[in-house]
């Protein structure tokens, strides 16, 4: 009886019928967790990037519109509106606090939802756009994961410049902007004819022969580009121009000196002057009235305060701010023989923001009407 006992037992463990349903049934469990982190954790990632490209770019238009109306009184109200409209339009559906989970994002559907909590800084010179979302898993399920919370935040900054790169060699006195006749958006002169001298500003603030041009790679105290006058009326023409075409290659900052620049330069000026215009591709062409901010027609020039003297003329001014321009055209002075007496850069000073290095130190948001919007979290 014992024997026959053994006998049945080894028979019952040497039996493998149904092994094989045994390791499918594991391996199954398996296969739909390794789908689960394939599918649903893609599709999580996706869902995080989106909604995390999405507050950047909110929080920036915030800080935009923050730069735009800083002097309003409701500019709280407007940067938040401008932060919530970019979500809107990067396809998410804004519903409000404690709904989120009634309102669950389908997986790879085209709009999701998202609850949205913006704050803006007391100074209205920060916003911060923070949103959650909630993503429906599929084959996570099998494993008892029905859905998981997204979250992303961002935080921008609205702030003067304190260095740019790609000004362009002329600039302006900061006085100009306290003048009574000058205005954003209104027709002025960037370049004043040296010769005339009844022309205001640049002549009587940087001397005889000076109308504005300078020269960024020079500090007028000794460098590589500070060159003799007889120089510069030859080589010094065609860096002045390919700097005023490019934009200078290198870093102004705030304090940096710059070397101002005797003469009209006529020749290179028309040259400089009409590459910018001709390179703006857009139709119609870019104006006052309207205009792309990276258009060859908008140019950084720096706004300066008089430095150093030599003789009847200033050598070099200070760098104390940034100023957006818009170039509309230049026009020419001929002489009684018709050769040129002298030019000008004719164009509008506008407000809005540049690229270039914050100073978040500054105590206002604007100066000379242009401002940096970055993300600073």
């Amino acid at each position: 009886m014992l024997d026959l006992t053994i006998m049945r037992c080894r028979k019952m463990l040497l039996n493998r019928q149904g092994a094989v349903m045994i390791i499918i049934a594991v391996a199954f469990v398996a296969i739909v967790g390794f789908c689960s982190l394939v599918v649903d954790i893609g599709n999580l990632l996706l869902t995080r990037q989106k909604l995390s490209n999405s507050v950047d770019a909110a929080a920036l238009a915030g800080a935009n519109i923050m730069g735009e109306k800083f002097a309003e009184a409701n500019v709280k109200d407007y940067a938040i509106a401008a932060a919530e409209e970019y979500i809107r339009e990067n396809e998410w559906e804004i519903v409000t606090a404690g709904h989120l989970g009634k309102a669950m994002a389908v997986a790879f559907s085209d709009t999701k939802k998202v609850e949205l909590d913006i704050s803006v800084s007391e100074d209205h010179r920060e916003i911060t756009v923070r949103g959650n979302t909630q993503v429906k898993h599929f084959l996570a399920t099998v494993l008892g994961i029905s859905e998981s919370t997204v979250s992303a935040a961002a935080t921008a900054r609205v702030d003067p410049a304190t260095s740019v790169t790609g000004v362009v060699p002329v600039g302006i006195p900061a006085e100009t902007f306290d003048q009574p006749d000058f205005g954003f958006g209104k027709e002025c002169v960037l370049k004043l004819p040296a010769q005339d001298g009844n022309q205001g500003g640049w002549r009587s603030f940087l001397g005889s022969g000076n109308c504005g041009l300078l020269d960024p790679g020079s500090t007028g105290q000794g460098s590589s580009r500070d060159i003799d006058e007889e120089e510069r009326n030859g080589h010094g023409s065609d860096e002045w121009r390919e700097d005023f075409i490019n934009g200078y290659n290198k870093e102004i900052s705030k304090g940096d000196l710059i070397a101002t620049i005797q003469g009209n330069r006529n020749g290179p000026v028309k040259a400089a002057v009409e590459a910018r215009l001709n390179q703006c591709t857009h139709s119609p062409k870019c104006s006052i009235s309207r205009y792309e901010n990276n258009c060859p027609r908008v140019i950084i020039v720096p706004v300066y305060e008089k430095g150093e003297e030599k003789g009847n003329h200033v050598i070099n001014v200070r760098t104390v701010g940034f100023a957006k321009f818009l170039l509309i055209d230049y026009s020419e002075d001929l002489d009684e023989h018709g050769n040129i007496e002298s030019s000008s850069i004719k164009g509008w000073f506008l407000e809005g923001s540049i690229e270039g290095d914050p100073d978040p130190t500054s105590s206002t948001i604007s100066e000379y009407g242009t401002y940096v919007v970055y993300l600073s979290k």
